[in-house]
């Protein structure tokens, strides 16, 4: 799974099983890194506007639990 962080933000973007494929191509892996740039550019109002339009899935983690 690629992932990108920048403070508490993890944006997840694609995910494969390693079975199916052995990993991602440099064409695919630089178009990944431009959408993690665009959705990292965001702000908490813009990503909240996407989460409740369904555009984004928002997936909480509790460490507590």
């Amino acid at each position: 799974m690629i992932a990108t962080n920048r403070k508490n933000r993890w944006i997840f973007l694609y995910g494969f099983q390693k079975n199916e494929r052995e990993n991602i191509s440099r064409k695919e892996l630089e178009v990944l890194q431009d959408l993690a740039s665009d959705y990292l550019s965001f702000s908490d109002d813009e990503l909240n506007l996407m989460t409740g339009n369904r555009k984004l899935l928002e997936v909480i983690y509790d460490k507590e639990e």
